[in-house]
């Protein structure tokens, strides 16, 4: 391995046999994914010395490191190696690291950084929930053990509320020793899992990336050890973020308002993700919103767009185990009747094979296409549903909001949710933006306020992209001020943000984690060397280069040695981007140009009494139908249903048998051609 001092190297502390080694390592694995280090993860402390910084994976605790180890490490440093420890216990440390006691406890809730501290460490620190993070609620009698010291001669950098130090720094020699005072894997893996503390202060729409924090701290530690440090960029291309639209059908309103979603996307050239919920059944929360809608979703995949799984029932106590078991894995729907008794207040029959496998059997067969994403109905995660999903074939989920999580970037799940459980190919995202209001006490989205949650949506959308983190916006397509808020969106996020397909954006943060580099400054000349040839067939890959103006030249090399063409330019916070492929080659997310020709017209007069005239466009021989909905999705009437010539067409429609009210007509026209759909309101007086 080449270049070694230049890298991180991730010493493992524990055995395979510990009881939190895999999370430990699970943790890691995030840590670099995250941060897009050069490293190494090893068990071999002597080979980790090599390296330009080791960080330990766990707490050092009385008799981790023996005489001759602790030896080595001091020297490490004396001669300009920097060492992390995530948490500290051993006595015979404390001189080396500058604290001259610790207390162990699980009832410390709060960390603030020193906001006065203008050290390159805090650089990704600039939002005020990024300076105080929480670990978890004090409701709690006790939540994660924190190590709280006090110190002798080395700089507090973060204290909890207690006012003992979270986080210390210290010079030795030539080197440098960090201490944090909590095991990484508590506020990574644990809170990725859902299994911290009520630690989020947030549930959606708003900032919280606790654990990104902590990952992002790493990293500058790193930038602030390694001159001219070099980092994979988590964004594609020469972009800073990335925004990825969702959309979860899961009404009859949603269906029949989505072609007009997609049209907008489809004209900007944006893949947007539309996630179906197969309740083809009635019950006493819903009835059939699936079988009448099977033409509009293929729409929604002519025009591009993927389709993913909203589950079957879309059941409000899907998350509970004492509600649905297990169940088996099914091989018709027919083997599945699962319905919510109001009168008993829970779902009857429901299973998790049942809401997993039974939406997938329907989407790939009504739709002819592989399903490979899920997102739970209410959001409700039942903690056995990753399992089977891999089980099942699926590779992506998306049933939390970033928000909970306390991150803003993709992760792998894990078997039960256990963060020592095994680690499953499933990669999640949270979604960080959303149509739904309220958990906080605000208003909800309305036909008023729109433009004010679109800001919300901005300003959150923008704070994540200061991380270089993902934004995933869920919108449920059933009103037109939620389209116009969408737009709003597309057209005020920062340039620099690619819009991006969601499964589209999950391959790249595959392909990225496989990607290993190394990198040499040869002097004014910095040396880029990858061993994957993904660097070339991709061009989706970009390097960070830390205070890029010392360097006079870049020179990126793939596996077999050739020079590769790349560009470079200024990025942020005194970096710069060295990338294959300008993303403005490939956004069109930006332009607000159509080119569509509308073929239904709005009906005259609008409101009307008894009659009003509705025209329509056909633009070549289809077949065409004209229906009449009522606010919840309801086919109330059917004025046209036949095959149509090539032409225009007008007529008066009769309105006198219904009720004064809101109303909803929808034109669809079907040839081998052409799939077209279009919706307008009119009001009955």
């Amino acid at each position: 391995d080449e270049h070694k001092n230049r890298k991180l190297a991730i010493y493992f502390n524990s055995n395979e046999n510990d009881e939190n080694y895999q999370a430990d390592y699970s943790s890691m694995e995030q840590l670099v994914a995250v941060t897009g280090l050069p490293s190494l993860l090893s068990n071999n402390f002597e080979e980790c010395l090599d390296y330009g910084l080791v960080l330990f994976s766990s707490p050092i605790e009385d008799g981790t490191l023996n005489q001759t180890e602790r030896t080595l490490l001091y020297d490490y440093v004396e001669n300009g190696g920097t060492v992390i420890f995530s948490g500290l216990r051993q006595q015979k440390l404390f001189d080396f690291a500058g604290i001259e006691e610790v207390n162990k406890t699980r009832t410390q809730y709060q960390v603030n950084f020193d906001k006065n501290y203008s050290g390159k460490e805090f650089r990704w620190i600039d939002e005020e929930l990024e300076w105080e993070i929480q670990l978890g609620e004090d409701y709690y009698d006790q939540i994660i053990n924190t190590y709280g010291y006090r110190v002798t001669d080395a700089q507090v950098l973060a204290v909890f509320e207690t006012n003992q130090a979270a986080l210390t720094k210290v010079e030795r020699g030539n080197g440098m020793v960090y201490t944090f005072g909590f095991a990484f894997r508590d506020l990574i893996i644990r809170n990725l899992l859902d299994r911290d503390f009520d630690a989020n202060r947030w549930y959606s729409n708003y900032f919280e990336a606790s654990s990104d924090v902590l990952m992002l701290l790493v990293r500058a530690i790193f930038s602030e050890s390694i001159s001219n440090a070099v980092w994979l960029s988590t964004a594609p291309y020469d972009s800073k973020s990335v925004l990825l639209i969702t959309h979860d059908v899961c009404s009859n309103s949603a269906h029949l308002f989505s072609n007009d979603f997609a049209q907008l996307e489809f004209e900007r050239e944006i893949t947007a993700l539309y996630n179906i919920t197969t309740h083809q059944f009635i019950d006493d929360i819903n009835g059939d919103n699936y079988t009448m809608h099977l033409p509009q979703m293929k729409l929604l995949i002519y025009k591009g767009h993927k389709i993913g799984s909203h589950s079957y029932g879309h059941f409000p106590d899907f998350h509970d185990g004492n509600i649905f078991a297990l169940g088996t894995k099914l091989t018709s729907v027919d083997d599945y009747k699962p319905h919510y008794s109001v009168e008993e207040e829970k779902t009857i029959d429901g299973t998790v094979y049942g809401e997993l496998g039974a939406s997938k059997i329907l989407l790939e067969r009504d739709l002819e296409i592989n399903i490979d994403f899920f997102r739970s109905g209410h959001l409700e995660v039942h903690d056995q549903q990753f399992s089977i999903l891999d089980e099942l074939g699926y590779q992506y989920s998306s049933s939390y909001t970033a928000a909970d999580l306390l991150t803003g970037f993709p992760f792998y799940q894990h078997a039960n949710k256990n963060s020592n459980g095994l680690k499953l190919p499933i990669l999640e995202i949270g979604i960080t933006i959303s149509d739904i209001f309220g958990s906080h006490g605000e208003a909800p989205i309305d036909e008023f306020n729109w433009m004010d949650k679109a800001e919300v949506w901005i300003e959150t959308t923008e704070s994540y992209a200061n991380n270089n983190a993902a934004t995933c916006l869920l919108v449920h397509p059933n009103r037109y001020y939620k389209l116009d808020a969408m737009e709003y969106l597309l057209d005020h996020i920062s340039d620099d943000i690619h819009v991006m397909g969601f499964t589209d954006y999950c391959d790249f943060w595959k392909a990225k984690d496989e990607l290993k580099f190394s990198s040499s400054i040869e002097g004014q000349t910095l040396k880029i060397f990858s061993n994957y040839n993904q660097l070339v067939n991709s061009e989706q890959f970009s390097f960070v280069v830390d205070d890029i103006e010392e360097i006079n030249n870049i020179e990126v090399y793939d596996e077999f040695g050739f020079l590769q063409n790349v560009f470079h330019k200024d990025y942020y916070l005194g970096t710069g981007l060295v990338y294959q492929k300008n993303m403005d080659e490939l956004d069109m997310h930006k332009s607000g140009d159509s080119n569509r020709e509308e073929q239904l017209e709005q009906n005259y007069p609008n409101p009307f009494h008894n009659s009003t005239s509705i025209s329509y466009q056909v633009p070549e021989n289809a077949f065409v139908s004209l229906s009449i909905l009522d606010i919840y999705g309801r086919v109330v009437d059917l004025p046209v249903n036949e095959e149509k010539e090539k032409g225009i067409y007008s007529f008066d429609y009769n309105g006198q048998n219904l009720k004064a009210g809101i109303y909803i007509y929808k034109l669809l026209i079907q040839s081998d051609n052409t799939l077209y759909s279009s919706i307008k309101k009119m009001i009955k007086n």
